[in-house]
């Protein structure tokens, strides 16, 4: 892990837990860790260093937007908001989504998984239906950050038995565990290009990626792989254009 990237998730914890200070004190009722989670501003540099790295790989600097500029169109909604897109010649190179986990994990790990099938499902959809480019689609990118502590490493509940029972590779896990396989089927099944699975530990100051596979640095490996599909594909046009200026490359 990367000392910038290492130092930004630690201060996640920190701008997480000042965020629900400020509003338990001006009294607002979103408090507790929700009003942690909704000040929406404790991935901020998590993202600057996002979608830097994307820009060193080609991506002009002016095509990477965060913040309430990141929009796409969806199929099943109008649209989704994500962290960071990247875009070169017009199209849409890579979506990534961040999302952290402090708390209520049983509930969190549900919600979360189902979140991110979803969001993933729609965008997908957007691309088949011609709303988003196709010809090469984009990357769907997605980053869970879970805190890693008592609460987190502790056995989960047992899942509940319906009349098919459940994998059991679910048997004797702990939150974290289930976090980790949702990660790693997320990736195996194709439903997203890219996925980082990384969990942080704010009191004893450790970052730790348990899976190669799903270390930022392979995160990165993805994206720069579809980064060079757009960047290679955009100069041969233009070198076709230059080659032949009046045919219709575009």
């Amino acid at each position: 892990m990367r000392e910038d990237m290492r130092r930004a998730l630690l201060e996640s914890y920190t701008i997480r837990k000042e965020a629900g200070i400020r509003q338990s004190w001006s009294g607002n009722p979103d408090m507790g860790s929700r009003g942690e989670v909704t000040s929406r501003k404790h991935l901020d540099r998590v993202a600057e260093i996002v979608s830097g790295d994307i820009a060193s790989m080609g991506i002009g600097r002016g095509d990477i937007v965060g913040n309430g500029e990141a929009v796409i169109p969806g199929w099943f909604r109008a649209s989704k908001r994500w962290d960071v897109l990247a875009f070169h010649g017009g199209q849409l190179v890579a979506a990534v989504e961040l999302k952290s986990i402090s708390g209520s994990y049983g509930k969190n790990l549900n919600n979360r998984v189902e979140e991110a099938l979803g969001e993933a499902q729609d965008a997908s959809y957007a691309v088949k239906k011609d709303l988003l480019n196709r010809v090469i689609p984009p990357l769907l990118c997605y980053a869970m950050i879970v805190k890693k502590e008592e609460e987190s490493e502790k056995t989960a509940d047992m899942p509940r038995r319906g009349r098919f029972g459940y994998d059991p590779v679910f048997d004797d896990t702990s939150y974290l565990d289930r976090f980790r396989i949702a990660c790693e089927r997320m990736r195996l099944e194709g439903i997203y290009g890219a996925v980082w699975f990384v969990t942080v530990d704010p009191v004893r100051g450790t970052v730790e990626e348990p899976v190669p596979e799903l270390s930022y640095e392979a995160f990165l490996s993805e994206i720069r792989g579809r980064a060079g599909s757009f960047l290679n594909r955009f100069d041969d046009r233009l070198s076709m254009r230059n080659m032949f200026p009046t045919a219709d490359f575009f």
